[in-house]
């Protein structure tokens, strides 16, 4: 039997995580080891940690994934054209590459499989199927993706968010040169669309936050974004002036909130693309004026991950542009890990961190 040397933190139940050992898992030729170097702490690993989601037993969390081949099958590195050693970021699907959502390259969407990167309980063998430990299992179905020398571990945990902006921008919104874009919520998420839509040639971009987002709204100005804080000023017209016009483009990544929602169909442009990201979670139901869906003709679509062309292109931005290296803004330890989410939930001694990195081996 394999020894239990693999570490991990494991979520038991709601806030709380503990340190647990694991075997190594025995490789078949299919499939691989990662050594972990770095995980993202995202805004659903909050939701998990506090007991909102469902795992059907104890987790280990972390989908943000950047570590190093540490083992690795034959048939694996010839498939994947990588070997030991080489750094890699790991997709959070694990598609069954077989329906017909795989087949037409919408594998984010498969949920056949029934297995995903930082949502698979431990009691689903080999166990290791989260960030937030030393090593994780890489399934023979894992899309990888190698990392620029140039890019740090902890930078190159922002690969998700900015390549969620890339495509939600550039896939959903199509978003064209000239228009108006306004980003509900200055979250990683939101900034990262924000300078997505700046990439692609958008004319003016209006981010919109909350009183409790100054540093994030200054940090949004500072990147060349307008901004709303609501609360303080007239939500519609701000974004109105702001922009010079209603925007062709409006997303809402703001959790648990039904506002931003209703807004976002008042102000849409005709002919405008109205995207939904942010989770409400049960704690709102927007009431959405259908009216003004059908008389403006506008385009309503939800956002669930991206398609694999932005992931590489989200490191290639990150190797070229400093500016989204700027939304990663801590580090903590893998022992850290009970402090990053306290501090993520406004609980600990520091104000949350925009993106957080949690560095492991």
């Amino acid at each position: 039997m394999p020894a239990a040397d693999i570490s991990a933190r494991v979520l038991t139940a709601p806030r709380t995580l503990e340190t647990q050992q694991f075997a190594r898992p025995e490789l078949s030729e299919h499939d691989a080891l990662l050594e972990v170097a770095a995980t993202g702490l995202c805004g659903s690993d909050l939701a998990s940690y506090l007991g909102e989601k469902k795992h059907g037993g104890p987790v280990i969390l972390g989908h943000e994934v950047v570590g190093r081949i540490a083992e690795i099958g034959s048939a694996a590195a010839q498939l994947w054209g990588v070997g030991a050693g080489d750094r890699v970021a790991v997709e959070e699907a694990i598609p069954c590459m077989s329906c017909p959502l795989c087949r037409s390259g919408d594998q984010r969407l498969c949920a056949r499989s029934g297995i995903r990167y930082g949502y698979t309980s431990v009691g689903t063998a080999p166990s290791l199927w989260g960030g937030f430990a030393q090593y994780m299992y890489l399934h023979p179905r894992t899309q990888l993706h190698p990392v620029p020398d140039s890019v740090s571990d902890e930078l190159a945990t922002l690969y998700i968010p900015l390549s969620n902006g890339l495509a939600w921008m550039r896939d959903a919104a199509d978003v064209r040169p000239g228009e108006r874009v306004a980003v509900f919520g200055p979250g990683q998420h939101g900034l990262a669309s924000a300078l997505a839509a700046q990439r692609l040639g958008a004319a003016e971009v209006v981010v919109v936050g909350t009183g409790q987002d100054s540093g994030r709204l200054a940090l949004a100005r500072e990147l060349g974004c307008h901004t709303v804080t609501a609360g303080t000023e007239d939500v519609e017209r701000g974004v109105l002036a702001a922009l010079g016009g209603n925007p062709d483009v409006v997303l809402d990544m703001t959790p648990r909130s039904a506002q931003p929602v209703e807004a976002g169909i008042r102000l849409a442009a005709p002919r405008g693309r109205v995207l939904w990201g942010g989770m409400k979670r049960g704690a709102a139901q927007p009431l959405v004026d259908t009216d003004l869906v059908v008389q403006k003709e506008l385009t309503v679509r939800g956002l669930w991950g991206r398609s694999s062309w932005a992931v590489p292109a989200a490191f290639a931005w990150l190797a070229a542009d400093p500016r989204p290296a700027r939304l990663c803004e801590r580090t903590y330890g893998l022992g850290e890990l009970d402090r990053a989410f306290g501090d993520a939930l406004g609980e600990g001694r520091d104000p949350a961190a925009l993106h957080a990195a949690v560095t492991v081996n």
